[in-house]
Formats: structure tokens, sequence, C-alpha cells
């Protein structure tokens, strides 16, 4: 296919930045030869069906596998932390979406390895997409925007600095669709944007009522969207009879026209057909990616449960077959079989699809889990933990930080009083834990957690280690996950920021030495569903990625919360301070 050049004539043209590194090749005594990447991530098949690309968020390698001889070959990258990829020019290049630098990178593999053009981005990329005319869509979860860049005539990443497409949320994946448009998911909520560059209105947003979207695919002949994802019911309870029968967590995948996306006199519930995954007895957590099939069939990888599930159309429960662990991706080798991206074995999977579905291979050697913190997030994102593993600590805490939904959980000691899923970015350091501060160590509220909220089969949660180990290892690993970048804004408002902060008295629950948070609870004034007054304060870390605020999540923007809660104060601040004030707090 020969993609037409795009330009975007109202953005600066920057030098291109041409490399040709002589160590680019095969390295077989750094990487071993049957070894895939870590941190594996992203995958791609290749436009003759013949080769899988695979690369890791923590690798400097990217892995070709030959799906004739199954052979794998290795090729070393400048950089190490691929995010994304996809293939360029019949597969002899790939376009990479490198995490440091956060940059595209044009790689031709054919007939040399050599790095062709770099492109920086802003912020640090997730996924991308590339229309049918070379359109290329970048997502930037913590910058709540995506990057438009273009494909040239010659096949090549064109040297055009990236058009920024600021966001309402922080975006996850992407997918191309008909007309030169993206289809793009939240990282962590259930909004989904339509990006559409030849309409006046370029953005068109909706938010659904759902949750954790893990895959998108477009089906029959583009006019139909597939989606996986999860719903959290705020009204039931965490209960063993709630989480017994799929009341609490619901695990999903739904379709939707594409026509019928923009058009706002077609309700959520309207637009959304839905077919559950999960069920008594396996629960199906956290779907991922998906894929579907030209007979109308679907495949989805179920990250909780280390599975694949094979819908089968007109089929009213899905089919299983086991796979590697924390399963991501899946893409279509052929109208049999399908290739299963492992995420934390580091394995592929290939799955026969036809009835009975089965697994054929697994490619590369598992990864050992040895160390707390490795150990720990496998026990993370392993619905083992639950029971009939409907959820995982990964269904609310997406990978470690929250959609901020409610959740009607015993950690105030008693239900009916839902509570605002916290983000678990430097959690480690912000205790005690809980919304009203009654868990004096983290390993008191993942102990809680495990036997009130997830009522973990003790036998399951055994085969990840005895529960004091699990406890343990959770702790470790929760002790790795930091808030990300922060905002970078003039020192002079920040400062600003600062000095109000500290007068109108916010450091005496949100003390900057203490995390942004402190020891003690507070009485705020607001009472919850049981007379709650006092509530440990949250720490105001990432506070610029959260979308509702307040334990009742009552107020759904930082600027709300300033307007109309100011306690301690004889008046509110005025729109300059809120403004001040937002800087500062975005800065931390």
């Amino acid at each position: 296919m020969v993609l037409r050049r795009l330009n975007f004539p109202t953005l600066p043209l920057l030098a291109a930045v041409l490399y040709a590194w002589p160590w680019c090749g095969v390295k077989a005594d750094e990487q071993p030869a049957d070894k895939l990447p870590a941190g594996l991530c992203a995958m791609e098949l290749s436009d003759d069906g013949k080769t899988v690309f695979v690369g890791g968020s923590r690798s400097s390698y990217l892995s070709l596998i030959d799906l004739e001889k199954w052979a794998i070959r290795q090729v070393r990258m400048p950089d190490k932390g691929i995010a994304s990829l996809k293939t360029l020019r019949d597969s002899n290049s790939v376009l990479l979406a490198i995490q440091d630098p956060p940059s595209l990178l044009d790689m031709q593999l054919e007939p040399a390895p050599e790095p062709l053009i770099r492109l920086p981005l802003p912020g640090t990329p997730r996924c991308l997409a590339i229309s049918d005319i070379g359109v290329v869509c970048v997502t930037m979860t913590w910058e709540h925007a995506v990057a438009l860049a273009s494909i040239d005539e010659a096949g090549r990443l064109s040297p055009i600095e990236p058009r920024i497409v600021p966001l309402s949320f922080p975006p996850g994946r992407v997918i191309a669709v008909a007309n030169n448009r993206f289809l793009i998911a939240d990282a962590f909520g259930g909004k989904l944007a339509l990006v559409d560059l030849s309409s006046k209105s370029p953005v068109q947003e909706r938010e659904l009522p759902i949750h954790h979207i893990g895959g998108l695919t477009v089906a029959e002949s583009g006019t139909v969207i597939h989606l996986t994802h999860q719903r959290l019911s705020s009204i039931a309870e965490t209960s063993h009879d709630d989480l017994h029968w799929g009341t609490l967590m619901q695990n999903s995948v739904s379709s939707f026209s594409l026509s019928s996306f923009p058009d706002r006199t077609v309700s959520d519930t309207r637009l959304l057909k839905t077919r559950r995954l999960g069920l008594v007895g396996n629960g199906a957590a956290d779907p991922a990616g998906v894929i579907a099939f030209e007979n109308g069939d679907l495949c989805a990888a179920i990250g909780g449960t280390d599975q694949v599930a094979v819908l089968r159309k007109g089929a009213e429960q899905p089919e299983f077959v086991d796979v590697g662990v924390l399963p991501t991706e899946v893409i279509r080798l052929d109208e049999t079989r399908v290739a299963v991206l492992n995420r934390l074995s580091e394995t592929l999977s290939v799955v026969r699809t036809i009835r009975p579905a089965e697994l054929i291979s697994t490619i590369g050697p598992p990864r050992l889990l040895e160390s707390p913190e490795a150990r720990g997030e496998r026990a993370f994102y392993s619905a083992r933990l639950s029971h009939d593993q409907w959820m995982s600590c990964n269904s609310c805490h997406i990978d470690g930080h929250s959609p901020d939904l409610l959740a009607d959980t015993l950690g105030d000691g008693r239900h009916e009083s839902p509570k605002r899923i916290p983000s678990l970015f430097d959690v480690a350091h912000t205790g005690p834990w809980s919304w009203i501060g009654n868990k004096s160590t983290l390993e008191d509220q993942v102990r809680q957690t495990l036997q009130t909220t997830m009522h973990g089969d003790e036998q399951r949660v055994e085969t990840l280690g005895d529960v004091a180990t699990t406890t343990s290892d959770l702790n470790a690993y929760m002790a790795t996950l930091v808030q990300p970048l922060r905002s970078q804004l003039s020192h002079a408002t920040v400062e600003q920021g600062r000095m109000l902060f500290e007068s109108r008295g916010c450091v005496k629950c949100h003390a900057p030495e203490n995390y942004w948070t402190t020891k003690s609870s507070w009485d705020i004034g607001v009472r919850d569903e049981q007379g709650h007054s006092e509530f440990n304060p949250p720490s105001l870390k990432s506070v610029t990625h959260r979308r509702a605020f307040f334990h009742d999540a009552r107020f759904e923007t930082l600027q709300e919360l300033l307007q109309d809660h100011h306690p301690g104060q004889t008046q509110p601040s005025s729109p300059d301070e809120i403004q001040l004030l937002q800087d500062y707090l975005k800065s931390i």
C-alpha cells in the first residue's frame, strides 16, 4: 500500500535526526537467542504474516520471530524501552514508540538494522496506531493528550513536528478507524474519544459507565468496535455473595456501531451491546487485548486469570485456554491461530481457536519471578487472590493508579458508605491507611483487602505463596509504584501558589514533609452515610491525574473543590488564588 503524504502546514519544521550506529544488530552475548525482551509489551505481525515483532519496556532489543522456522532473530535498538510498535515499508522497517527518551523512531531492519529518523515527543508514549493514509497517532497517558505525526510518500516517518491534541482524560489504547480517524480509550476510566482531523470539532468524547478498557479492535469492514472492559458497581457490596454472582465486578466485551458514537440521541445503554466474559467459577478478571475473526468470533486476553477467551458468534459462554502469565495482547496469525503476548512471563503463546481451542506452542523461556517485588507484581495482577477470580488488585488500582470510582468495601468497618478508590502511587509513604486512617501499617490494609474485599479462596491464594508471604510481596511491589512525571510550570507561579498553600493552612492536613498528607485524621465538616466526619487526608502527589476528589468523589475537578470547600477560612479564595493553588498542586 502506498501511503499519501500528510502535511500539517501550521507546524514548524524540525531537523530530522539521522542515525547509523555500527553496533546496531545482533548481539547474542547480550541477549540470549531464545529469550524475548524484558518487560514484554508490544507485538505486531509482518505484512506477509510470517514474522512476529515483539518489544519490551525494559529491553534494548527487538525480537523477530519467524513463524515458519520458529527461530528468533535479536536486533539491538539504540534505546531501551519500547512501548508500542507498527511495521513500515512492507515490514522492512518498524515504527517504535520509545519511552526514554520519549520519541518516535523509524528503524530500518532490512537489508541491515539502522535507525533512520527520530521524532521527539513531549511525553512518555503508551500506544500508537497508523491510519490508512499514513497519519500516526500516539497516546501519552500522563500528558492527557495524543501526538499526531505522519508517514511521507516514501513510507518513512516525516520530520515535521507532531501536532498535540489535548484530551479531557489520560489516554491508553488507540486504534485507527475508517476515514482517517482514531478511536482512543481511557487508560483508567470509561471515556472514549473519536479524533477526526477533517471535522470542525476534531475531538468527540463520550463517557460510558465502564472502566479499565483493556482492549479495542475494529471489525466488519470498519463499522463495528469491540472493546473489553470492567464495570464496578458502587451499589453492590464487597460481600461474598455480590462477588460470587458477578454483581460487584463485571468483566465483559462490548460492541457498538462506530456511526452511533457521535449520536447523542443514542443513550449509553443503547450504544453498547455487552456480552459477559465472567462466569460463576471463573470471573475472567481484567480482560485485555481483543481481536475479531471474519466469522464473527472474538478472542480476548484475560490478564487476571492467565487465559484467553474464545467467544464464538452466538455462543452463550466463552471457551478458555490457559496461556502464560498476564496475557495482554492478541494478534491473529490466520483464521485458526492467534499469538498471545504474556507480559509477566515474557513469553508468546500460540493458540488454535477452532473448537476445541487449545494451546499449541509457547515461545521463549518463562521469566523467573524470584525477587519479592517481582512476586508482588505477579500477585497484584493475579485474580487468584479473589473468590472465583472475579477481580485482582489491578481491577480497581489499574497499573497502580485509579479510575476514581466508588467501592463499598469494609475499609471503614461497615457497608453502605462507598468510598473513592485511591491511587497507589507512593502508597508506601502515605500512612496511616484507609479513608478513616484505621490501619497503622500497609500490611494490615492489604490483609483486610484480601479477606473482606476480594474473599480470596485460600487454596488459590497459596498458589502464589502462603498468605503472609503474598502480603509481604505485595507490599514490596507497591513500594515501587511512584507518581508519573510532574507538570512543568512557571517557577514564579508555583512559588506564589506554595506561599498561598502555606498561608491558608493547607499544610495542616497536607504536609509536604509527609508526602502531602499527615499521620492523623481530620474533621472536614462533611459526614458520610455512617456519620464519620474525620477522614485520613489523601496525599496530594499526582493530584493532577485524578478525576474525582474527596472520599465520596463529590467534586469532579480540582477547581470545583477549591471553590466550594475551604475549611478554616473566613472567606473563599478568589479565582486568581484558586489558579495559583492549582498550579502549585500540579507541580508536586
